[in-house]
C-alpha cells in the first residue's frame, strides 16, 4: 500500500492473499488501490480464464483468490467451514445427504440448492452448502458489474496447509500475531502452525511478540502512507485482531468497512462513494489536499475502466 505495484492482476491477488468480493466491484476497486496502471479487463480475463476463483473462503465471507491457492486454501478452512453445520435449521439435518444431493443437482444456482430444505434460514442454508462443498462461481460471476445469483460448480481440492496459509497470511499482512492470522482466517489455534515456523520475531513498543517471514521489508520508522480509497470490506481492515491499526479508536468496526473507505497515512479518515460520475468523499474531520488529487484519478478511472 506504501507504493502501487507493478504486477500482474493474478498475482498480485496471490500477493495480498485473495481479496473480499462481497459485491463484483470490490476486487477491482481493491487491485486498483494497489497497483500501477491497473485496468479492469485485465483482472475479467483473469476470471474468465479460471486464473482467479470466487468462493466462500476466509471468515465465512466471498473471496477472489488465485486459482491454485484455492486448491489448499479450502481444505485448510475446513474447521472454520464446518461450524455452520451447528447452525439452527442445519444441526437437525443429515448434513452428508444434502451434500450429497446437492452435488446431483450441481452446477446450479443457490435458489435450486436452497431448494433441497425449503423450511430452513435461506442464509444459513447458503452458507452450510457454499462451506462445506468446493462450490466456485462460474464466469462472469464475479467480473465488474455483473450480479444476481451466480451459478455454481464444483471446484478440485487438495490437502490442507496450515503453515501455508500462515507463511501467506505473513506475505501479504506481516509483522502480526497469531491472533491477527486468525481474525483474518477465522481459524483458531493456529499458534501451533507460527511455533513450527522459522518466522523472525519482532517485539513491539507494548512487549507484543510478531511475527514476519524472513527478509520481508519493513518501511523506515516514521513513513508515511499515501493516500489509498478502499472498496468496502477490503482486507487490509479485516486483517488484525486489533483493528485500531487501521480504524480510529471510538469507529465501529462493521459502520467502518461496509462503507468505501478513504486511508490517510493508513489510518481510515472517511469514506467515498461514486454517485452520477462523480466520487463524492465524506471525511470524519478534514482531509489533507492529496485526497482530492486522489479522488479525481479515481473518477476518470471509473470513468475509463
Amino acid at each position: 500500500m506504501l507504493e502501487r505495484a507493478e504486477l500482474r492482476a493474478v498475482d498480485a491477488v496471490r500477493a495480498v492473499a485473495g481479496l473480499q468480493a462481497q459485491d463484483s466491484a470490490g476486487p477491482y476497486l481493491g487491485l486498483r488501490a494497489r497497483l500501477r496502471d491497473f485496468r479492469r479487463a485485465e483482472l475479467t480475463a483473469a476470471v474468465e480464464a479460471r486464473g482467479v476463483l470466487v468462493a466462500t473462503l476466509q471468515r465465512v465471507t466471498l473471496h477472489m483468490v488465485d486459482a491454485a491457492d484455492y486448491r489448499w486454501l479450502k481444505p485448510t478452512l475446513r474447521p472454520l467451514h464446518e461450524q455452520t453445520r451447528r447452525r439452527p435449521g442445519i444441526a437437525e439435518l443429515d448434513h452428508e445427504a444434502v451434500l450429497a444431493q446437492a452435488r446431483r443437482l450441481l452446477p446450479a444456482r443457490m435458489p435450486e440448492l436452497r431448494a433441497l430444505v425449503p423450511d430452513v434460514n435461506p442464509g444459513h442454508v447458503s452458507d452450510f452448502l457454499q462451506s462445506n462443498l468446493p462450490l466456485v462461481r462460474v464466469p462472469p460471476a464475479g467480473t465488474w458489474g455483473v450480479g444476481g445469483s451466480p451459478l455454481q460448480e464444483l471446484a478440485e481440492v487438495g490437502e490442507a496447509d496450515d503453515e501455508r496459509l500462515v507463511l501467506t497470511y505473513l506475505s501479504a499482512f506481516g509483522p502480526a500475531t497469531p491472533k491477527d492470522a486468525q481474525a483474518w482466517s477465522g481459524l483458531t489455534n493456529l499458534a501451533a502452525a507460527f511455533a513450527r515456523l522459522d518466522l523472525v520475531q519482532l517485539e513491539g513498543d507494548d512487549g507484543t511478540i510478531y511475527y514476519d517471514v524472513p527478509g520481508a521489508p519493513l518501511p523506515p520508522a516514521g513513513t508515511e502512507a499515501p493516500v489509498r480509497f478502499l472498496p468496502r470490506f477490503d482486507n487490509v481492515l479485516l486483517a488484525h485482531a486489533d483493528r485500531r491499526r487501521v480504524i480510529p479508536e471510538g469507529r465501529p468496526t462493521m459502520g467502518v468497512v461496509g462503507n468505501n473507505t478513504v486511508l490517510v497515512d493508513g489510518m481510515v479518515a472517511g469514506t467515498w462513494r461514486a454517485a452520477g460520475g462523480e466520487v463524492e468523499v465524506m471525511p470524519y474531520s478534514s482531509f489533507p489536499p492529496e485526497v482530492k488529487a486522489e479522488r479525481r484519478r479515481l473518477r476518470n478511472w471509473l470513468s475509463d475502466g
